[in-house]
């Protein structure tokens, strides 16, 4: 749990960090950065996503790295200083946002190997310690860059010295807890490549398709709307990808543990009961979000983007929620039976069905702000069909009671925090309310009909808990 707790924490701060940069930047620069540093998380996943997914799954029983990881993790480097040496003799307006996106894609993806070892390994405090630093640096550094440049690129060379930094200081715990950890042998690396190459293909389409969306903006409305876009994506997807991704750090290595120890049936077992409590986390989340977003703009987003957040955040939401159900609770089933072929061919239908609704807009004459949340909306569902179809059907997905129960719960907060958006202005009151409201209103229900297993698995922990005292 101490990792869950302080990836939330740290996603917190960066969420106010967006929006401080946002301010900062302005709409067009935001913009501008908001592209380089997804076209950076793509490069990452290119160059590391296999390595860290390889480690996540299979590192819990081994200690070090095999000498291909160790390859693997240097190769890059040397790409990088290639790339970096043509793009700074090249020149041009932007080269130094380009150099910056090479060095931070590469930056990042050796700090999320090395997070994910740690993850592996169950090393919650030293995973915590990692991460806090990073946050806690980022947090200084790049709001600086912003007000002394007003640079994109000197925003996002700043993330990645802040990632060095935290590396650095991290060391000393990295390097104890490498030595501590028996050796043990890792399965076939060609093995490993097989079961993560198909998911970093995946993820490499889904992180194009958010990338083609916030460019398609760009370019029909221009970099300003795309800035504006920009910072309702980032924030609305923070949110579904904070959530899921802390749910993930709990819940898949469960169901990674319960397979190791009672075989398949007991890991696919788990991943219904973990299916489960995910949706019934992300769903009031984003409705919950959608209620509060006018006091959420009057309250944190800077005057230049008041408006268009409130109607691009609403429009995205739908598709984001879809996304996160299928990253987080849909991707386990075919990742712990080791079918990951079937989540590119997802993940790849997705792309090609956003880029022809991008394509095909202007023709069907629909309003150029609202196809970026269509096109989202479409592939997700997509997505959604295919993967859950293509599962193993014999295992549930869910209980049978969960869409029902969910319904209900959704719909008494929905009744209670509906009509404060009409009888209380904008603003923090509003907010504090709407949010204690919504939290009792769902939380009764929820804990009424044990939603997803929620209450047990609250009594449980308390038992735990106070069975270690």
């Amino acid at each position: 749990m101490l990792m869950s707790v302080a990836f939330l924490l740290s996603a917190l701060v960066q969420f106010g960090l967006g929006l401080v940069l946002a301010a900062l930047l302005g709409p067009a620069e935001f913009g501008v950065y908001a592209i380089g540093f997804a076209a950076s998380v793509v490069a990452q996943t290119l160059f590391y996503e296999a390595m860290r997914l390889s480690i996540t799954r299979f590192a819990g029983g081994a200690g070090g790295l095999p000498l291909l990881f160790r390859i693997g993790l240097a190769v890059p480097m040397v790409l990088a200083v290639v790339a970096l040496a043509f793009v700074l003799v090249r020149g041009g307006d932007r080269a130094f946002l380009l150099a910056t996106g090479i060095v931070a894609a590469i930056i990042m993806g050796l700090a999320e190997c090395r997070a994910a070892w740690l993850r592996a390994h169950f090393a919650e405090t030293s995973y915590a310690v990692l991460l806090l630093l990073r946050t806690g640096l980022s947090l200084v550094l790049m709001p600086l860059a912003a007000i002394h440049t007003q640079r994109a690129d000197a925003v996002l060379a700043a993330f990645a010295l802040s990632i060095v930094l935290a590396m650095g200081m991290h060391r000393a715990f990295f390097r104890k807890l490498l030595a501590a950890v028996a050796g043990g042998d890792y399965p076939n690396p060609l093995a490993m490549f097989a079961y993560a190459l198909p998911i970093v293909a995946t993820n490499v389409a889904y992180l194009g398709l958010l990338l083609a969306l916030r460019l398609a903006m760009a370019q029909e409305a221009g970099l300003a709307e795309a800035g504006r876009f920009s910072l309702a994506l980032d924030l609305v997807g923070k949110l579904v990808m904070t959530l899921g991704t802390a749910l993930d750090l709990w819940l898949f290595q469960l169901a990674v543990r319960a397979e190791r120890e009672g075989g398949d049936a007991a890991g696919q077992q788990q991943l219904t009961r973990n299916f489960g409590r995910i949706v019934a986390l992300l769903a009031p989340a984003m409705l919950g979000l959608w209620l509060v977003l006018p006091s959420l703009e009057a309250l944190i987003v800077a005057p230049s983007f008041r408006g268009a957040f409130t109607s691009h955040a609403a429009m995205l939401i739908p598709g984001l929620l879809a996304y996160g159900i299928v990253q987080y609770a849909l991707h386990p089933f075919h990742q712990i039976a080791k079918r990951t072929t079937i989540l590119l061919v997802a993940a790849l239908l997705s792309l090609v069905s956003t880029l022809l609704v991008l394509t095909l807009a202007p023709a069907l004459r629909l309003p150029a702000l609202i196809v970026p949340a269509l096109a989202l909306m479409v592939a997700m569902l997509l997505a959604l069909l295919l993967l859950g179809w293509w599962r193993d059907r014999s295992v549930p997905l869910m209980e049978r009671a969960l869409p029902g129960q969910l319904a209900l719960a959704l719909g008494a907060m929905l009744i209670a925090v509906a009509p404060m958006r009409y009888v209380l202005e904008p603003g923090a009151t509003a907010l504090l309310a709407s949010i204690i409201m919504g939290v009792i209103a769902y939380g009764v229900v929820a804990w009424a009909l044990d939603l997803a297993g929620l209450r047990g698995l609250v009594l449980d922990q308390r038992r735990r808990t106070k069975n270690g005292a």
